[in-house]
Formats: C-alpha cells, structure tokens, sequence
C-alpha cells in the first residue's frame, strides 16, 4: 500500500514543485518512544508550494483512497 501512494504522490509533489531530498529506511530512533519506519524530505520554493500541494484535489483523492483504504 505505501509503494502503491509514493507511486501516486512524487508525480503531484513535482507538479507543485517538490523535489525529493531524501528517503531512506536507514533510521536511527534518538527518542525512546519512537521508531519510524522511514524519513522522507521534501523540498518546496516556499510554503505556499508546500500547503498548496498537499491540500490539492489530487493528492486528497490519493490520501482517502490509499492511506485510508481498508486492508483485506
């Protein structure tokens, strides 16, 4: 499910600008109460880009149908 949304998502994150800095699973936890299972930073010219990204239609229609679709 998670390959199936960054396949989705790095094509509306480039439209808006975004670039892709880094992604990795290589994490090392500094908080006893945390463990991530992955880092990714995205770059944006400016917040705007940032907010206007992730809150465009398409990406909403990715986030409900992927992130919140029930597994079987």
């Amino acid at each position: 499910m998670y390959e199936e949304y960054i396949n989705e998502v790095k094509s509306i994150v480039e439209s808006y600008n975004g670039k892709y800095l880094i992604r990795s699973e290589k994490i090392k936890s500094l908080h006893p109460n945390r463990n991530p299972q992955r880092v990714i930073v995205i770059q944006f010219p400016d917040k705007e880009a940032l907010y206007t990204c992730f809150q465009s239609e398409e990406y909403q229609k990715i986030k409900e149908s992927i992130l919140y679709k029930p597994e079987h």
